[in-house]
């Protein structure tokens, strides 16, 4: 067996997805020995490092899983993962996209410590975590953007006020909302919506507007913004 099909698309020709043959294995062992499934967690929500990112980030494209968030107390934030960080290998398996991680992840069970590689800051270095069990949703994945743009602008308005605070966000509080986006432009296209709260911009955290606007002001710059309860990155060029 190789796997477990879980989805049939009823207009296609045998296209299928499927639960992989070791994972489900895994399952079935833990319905036996327990009576339920105890998933593995690590404490991170991740995206794919898109082409725009890559540049910004000094990262190959398609590196591995770009983290946006780390829980507090999580076995990410023990093993020293921090937002910004690429994940780039598991255990030694090479990762190519956000989902990658998280696939890696509940392969083991929870206690079990994963070793990996993470790029920071375009240097590399090994870390290791120790898996526990997961007790809240699925960490969310937010879609990759294309991420092209041109215009004279990046079409973003934004004002100081309170951002609302996370413990995983490494802010105050304070920081910048998006209150509109032009159609079409480099920010529409990055996928920001109105409403979404500037973090971070080229590292900085808890931008006000005056240094959103230095970040961009050479044509280019790498926002974290935070939309309700999920952050995630965007690269912005003219």
């Amino acid at each position: 067996m190789v796997g477990i099909a879980t989805i049939i698309v009823g207009r296609g020709t045998g296209i299928g997805f499927a639960v992989p043959a070791n994972m489900a294995r895994r399952i079935g062992e833990q319905l036996l020995a327990k009576g339920k499934v105890d998933r593995a967690w690590i404490g991170v929500t991740v995206q794919d490092v898109t082409p725009d990112l890559a540049r910004e980030l000094n990262v190959p494209a398609g590196a591995g899983a770009l983290i946006n968030s780390v829980a507090p107390d999580s076995p990410g934030s023990r093993g020293n993962l921090k937002s910004g960080d690429v994940v780039i290998t598991v255990n030694g398996k090479q990762l190519q996209q956000a989902h990658d991680l998280l696939r890696e992840v509940l392969l083991y069970e929870p206690g079990r410590t994963v070793a990996m590689e993470v790029l920071r800051s375009g240097k590399r270095y090994a870390t290791h975590a120790t898996l526990a069990s997961r007790n809240e949703p699925v960490p969310s994945l937010i879609p990759a953007q294309i991420e092209t743009s041109s215009g004279k602008n990046f079409g973003l308005t934004i004002r100081d006020g309170p951002g609302g605070f996370s413990p995983s966000s490494r802010s105050s509080g304070s920081s910048c909302q998006v209150t509109a986006v032009i159609i079409g432009s480099p920010a529409d296209r990055a996928g920001i919506l109105a409403g979404d709260v500037v973090v971070e911009a080229d590292g900085k955290v808890d931008p006000d507007t005056n240094s959103v606007q230095q970040a961009t002001a050479d044509g280019h710059a790498v926002l974290r913004m935070r939309r309700k309860e999920a952050f995630f990155y965007v690269a912005l060029r003219k």
